[in-house]
């Protein structure tokens, strides 16, 4: 192994340590706020999503990155006074619009792909011919 690897290791298998300043104004109201109702789930979240933003901002991986992501939506919800439950809205179908303009432009633009399709599978079938005397002489 490298040196680098062995320092990587050793890193990697000491103790995390996480710090926080009690004179923090969010440490100070999560604090607040636990004391109120210790089953306050929003703290709870938030206590989480601190320890997990800041296991990523030292550099080390986060075991479960959905469960991350789905605090932290949470989180968003909540700040922005959205229900944490509320459901994503469908798309709502379009209905085709009818206009008889769009629809004969449309039709002669078919109509000329057509066309360039049809030439095409000349042009194709002049070359292999073409190749095919080649081939001959």
């Amino acid at each position: 192994q490298t040196g680098k690897d062995i320092s990587t290791n050793y890193y990697a298998s000491q103790k995390k340590t996480f710090e926080i300043n009690p004179r923090h104004p969010l440490i100070r109201d999560m604090l607040r706020r636990i004391k109120e109702d210790e089953d306050d789930k929003t703290v709870l979240d938030l206590a989480v999503v601190l320890f997990e933003t800041a296991t990523l901002r030292s550099g080390y991986l986060l075991p479960d990155t959905k469960a991350y992501g789905d605090r932290i939506e949470r989180m968003l919800r909540l700040s922005l006074n959205i229900d944490p439950d509320a459901k994503v809205e469908d798309e709502p179908e379009e209905e085709p619009e009818e206009t008889t303009e769009d629809t004969t432009e449309d039709t002669e633009q078919d109509e000329d792909e057509e066309m360039d399709v049809g030439t095409d599978e000349e042009e194709q079938e002049t070359a292999k011919e073409s190749t095919a005397e080649k081939d001959e002489l």
